[in-house]
């Protein structure tokens, strides 16, 4: 069932600012914090639309909710920061102060004038503009400096998991960077913790800046380092006819070690691991993580924009209450949120695909559902032991070149394919049966080694499944370009999880499951998606 629900309610969720705290993400993006009227007047800091939209389109590429407008307070902020692994400022920074420009809490913004300078902060020396006495009544109005400026020193008091911290500049933007207040700032993060801090040294036009940051994520996530997902943006401004004059590009330092992110893949990997811990409820979670995935990428690839969300709980009790399935969700693009503005603990669907995780991750669980079921029981077995990764994709993949080599059809009883394993590998639980599983007959077992060949049951098909379920195990870094399944070798998808209550659309046509009533229309509308279509494990 579908309800439309209202706009509010999605920018209510956006703004709660306890619901960030106890988000699963790993990453935290600031953007655009709103200031009071007063602080804008006096500072010249006025609003930034740019960053904030670029705050929501890094959120949506690192699966976080961003801090913007209220609820990008320093509290939050800084709470934020103590749990993330990568960080993106899209806010005004004072390089005079060496500080981040966040938003006062409410309750420390003055209601009326006060007419004296009776508050109890200073202003910095750097900051007054004026003596005269016309500016008594606007300082008086502003709330203490400290409630809104993170400052260098207020970073030097953390101590962060950080490997990233993204400083943007634009065009919005008053203020200059100087050489003390990009040292005082980076310096501070760096010896809190982060590892890395991309600055740019100028305002970058917000097309630019655009194109610059989706490219550099879009590569991080893809498991490049720092440095190369740096080149990667910087080539492709270079590239553009629009934006290849240096300004756009070249003002982007990184200073600190070079960096990598954990990549979708990696993420993936590790949270099929741990639902694979579960062997009796292992397969019945996957069909329903499976259907998830494609149900967002069937949103995707008919161009629905609007929120949709369903209940963590209604996915928990899917699943059976086993765990991983939160990690692997929210890496590649899922939302979860806890309960905030009338809304339950929610998981909020996807609304892009970058570097194609989404697509990687349905392959990689329909690879998973098409190994016989006597493979994937001898899998769940095998996963504790890393150590047998390796040798099995060498072998799996040394099966599938002599196949391409020869003729498609290839008849494995009668020109069977020899491979040899370790025998301390053979001899750990689950290797032989899931070799077995796989239409491996055994040939010999020596002292070091244990020699096998394909059988009558051995498949071209299963072997493909194999190999690319270890390669998202054992070794995710080589997955896009190891092996690359056809898109038509799908087992398990949305439609035959749904060929009953929900036909599939027919191409061109709206999907079967978008919003009834006034609000289908409106891409900033909410809706809420069943998983009642799912047969109960």
């Amino acid at each position: 069932s579908i309800q439309a629900l209202s706009a509010s309610a999605k920018g209510q969720a956006k703004k709660n600012a306890s619901a960030y705290g106890n988000s699963s993400s790993t990453a935290a993006v600031i953007g655009n914090p709103k200031l009071p009227s007063s602080v804008m007047d006096r500072w010249l800091w006025g609003p930034m639309p740019s960053a904030e939209e670029e705050a929501f389109a890094v959120s949506e590429l690192l699966g976080c909710q961003a801090l913007v407008g209220s609820a990008a307070t320093k509290e939050t902020v800084m709470s934020a920061l103590a749990q993330a692994e990568c960080v993106h400022f899209a806010t005004h920074i004072s390089w005079k102060l060496a500080a981040l420009v966040l938003a006062p809490n409410a309750e420390s913004v003055p209601s009326g004038r006060k007419g004296s300078f009776g508050n109890s902060y200073m202003i910095p020396e750097s900051l007054h503009m004026q003596d005269d006495a016309s500016d008594v009544g606007s300082i008086s109005d502003c709330p203490p400096l400290q409630e809104f400026l993170l400052t260098a020193a207020d970073v030097l008091e953390l101590r962060l998991p950080v490997k990233l911290v993204f400083l943007g500049s634009y065009q919005e933007a008053n203020s200059k960077v100087t050489a003390d207040g990009l040292a005082g700032l980076t310096r501070a993060f760096l010896a809190a913790g982060a590892l890395c801090v991309l600055v740019s040294l100028w305002p970058v036009p917000g097309a630019a800046s655009k194109v610059f940051v989706h490219t550099f994520y879009s590569a991080l996530l893809n498991g490049l380092k720092a440095s190369a997902a740096l080149g990667e943006a910087m080539k492709r401004l270079q590239s553009s006819t629009l934006f290849s004059h240096p300004s756009n590009w070249a003002g982007f330092v990184l200073i600190g070690s070079d960096v990598k992110l954990n990549s979708a893949s990696s993420l993936v990997g590790q949270a099929l691991t741990d639902i694979l811990q579960h062997p009796e409820r292992a397969r019945d979670a996957l069909r329903v993580l499976l259907h998830l995935v494609e149900k967002s990428l069937q949103r995707i690839h008919s161009g629905q924009h609007n929120s949709m969300y369903t209940s963590q709980q209604s996915v928990e009790n899917k699943v059976g209450g086993i765990p991983g399935w939160q990690a692997l969700l929210t890496a590649v693009g899922f939302r979860l949120d806890p309960p905030a503005s009338g809304l339950p603990a929610a998981v909020f669907f996807p609304t892009a695909d970058p570097g194609d995780r989404l697509q990687q991750c349905s392959s990689t669980i329909q690879s998973l559902l098409g190994l016989p079921n006597a493979a994937l029981q001898a899998l769940c077995k095998l996963i504790t032991a890393s150590e047998t990764g390796e040798q099995l994709i060498s072998q799996l993949h040394q099966v599938l070149v002599q196949l391409q080599v020869g003729e498609k059809d290839q008849d494995f009883a009668l020109a069977p394919i020899q491979v040899s394993i370790s025998v301390q590998l053979w001899r750990l639980p689950g290797c032989h049966e899931f070799l077995a599983a796989l239409g491996f007959d055994l040939c010999e077992v020596g002292q070091e080694e244990v020699i096998l060949k394909t059988g009558k049951q051995a498949s071209r098909r299963t072997m493909h499944f194999a190999l690319q379920t270890l390669l998202a195990l054992f070794d995710s870094t080589e997955l896009p370009k190891r092996l690359s399944l056809d898109s038509s070798s799908s087992l398990e998808s949305l439609a035959s999880a749904q060929s009953i209550s929900n036909p599939g659309p027919l191409p061109g046509h709206n999907p079967p499951f978008s919003p009834t009533g006034p609000d289908s229309l409106a891409s900033d509308a909410i809706s809420v998606y069943s998983l009642s279509s799912i047969a109960s494990s």
